[in-house]
């Protein structure tokens, strides 16, 4: 189809929308509806006629780039910002989501680019000095990150993300006492600001504080967001190594993060100890467990070293071998070597 065939038809289907008494607003509206049912194609279909009339409108561009963002394609959703870009060259929001793509993948450069950019639209904007702050944050330059998120929070005196930033620098450094003020004045904003309630339970750790306090104050944060890996990572770490971990908890967490082994990890070892402590039955949901961990990543040396663990309890030398050895071979550990030779003495 030729290029002049294409836009006639984007033309008469624009025609049509609005003789149908459709505006760009009311098919983005729908969009959003339609999102939020989890229909993508459909929203998708809107969003593409919302374009047909209005092919420069910044809205419509940021919205098909948080739909593909949903389905996971962040190189789509990238592009979508680009193609926005070229007509609202000067959009703060378009460049700001370009630049947090780009960070995703860890093109730390091309991500900074896009920030700059924003900052020289508006050097006083608190979202783009954030996304700035965020960008040293996440290449460990901390000092600059603090700087930006101190500036984000000059222009915004209840920016929540920039008192955030700033608490877990504190935080990071072992700075108990400045991390709690910056948590507690974003707590004090928004009440139900998680990493707030995190950054606090940490807080707690760190001072001693009773460990039901400090879970409770974990809890709060996982009632609040529970799909954000950055608030769960510390929660297990605390229940595991305080004996309080849950299974439920365990699946919570690989529900909302498939794609980490962590969880499955640790609930062969949990199944593990109930096989020592009531039935070997227990070994088989283990099995599963490091079996689904491997799926996720299958040079993950631990979960062939647990396995290689659980066929020595099951009286199995030959897997056992097989599963030490393969954990030998990723990681060189003095461990494998002990369950080669156990399972090699068995045979």
């Amino acid at each position: 189809m030729s290029t002049l065939k294409i836009n006639l038809w984007v033309i008469g289907l624009a025609v049509m929308l609005v003789a149908c008494g459709k505006s760009s607003d009311d098919l983005l509206n729908q969009a959003k509806t339609q999102k939020a049912l989890g229909h993508y194609d459909q929203a998708l279909q809107l969003i593409s006629q919302a374009q047909a009339i209005l092919p420069d409108d910044e809205a419509i561009f940021l919205f098909a780039a948080d739909i593909y963002e949903s389905l996971g394609d962040i190189e789509i959703s990238l592009s979508q910002c680009i193609l926005g870009l070229e007509k609202n060259p000067e959009s703060i929001a378009l460049l700001l989501k370009a630049s947090q793509y780009l960070s995703q993948a860890d093109e730390w450069e091309k991500a900074r680019t896009y920030a700059e950019k924003a900052f020289a639209v508006d050097e006083k904007n608190p979202d783009v000095l954030y996304q700035l702050g965020e960008l040293m944050l996440k290449q460990g330059l901390t000092e600059e990150a603090f700087n930006w998120y101190n500036l984000s929070f000059e222009q915004d005196s209840i920016s929540v993300n920039a008192l955030i930033g700033m608490g877990k620098i504190k935080l990071a450094e072992k700075n108990a006492v400045e991390a709690e003020t910056y948590f507690n004045k974003a707590k004090k904003i928004n009440p139900m600001t998680a990493e707030a309630f995190s950054g606090l339970a940490q807080i707690g750790e760190l001072n001693g504080q009773d460990e039901a306090e400090i879970i409770s104050l974990y809890q709060g944060a996982i009632k609040r967001k529970n799909n954000i890996y950055e608030i769960w990572e510390p929660y297990l770490g605390f229940m595991i190594s305080s004996n309080r971990v849950e299974v439920d908890d365990l699946k919570s967490f690989n529900k909302n993060f498939p794609d980490k082994i962590e969880g499955h990890y640790i609930l062969a070892q949990y199944y593990m100890g109930l096989a020592q402590l009531e039935s070997e039955t227990w070994l088989e949901a283990a099995i599963k467990e490091c079996d689904a961990a491997l799926a996720i990543n299958y040079n993950d040396d631990r979960s062939h070293g647990l396995l290689s663990k659980i066929y020595l309890m099951q009286k199995k030398p030959r897997l056992a071998l097989l599963r030490a050895q393969i954990a030998f071979e990723i990681n060189p550990l003095a461990s494998y070597r002990e369950l080669v030779d156990q399972a090699k003495t068995l045979k």
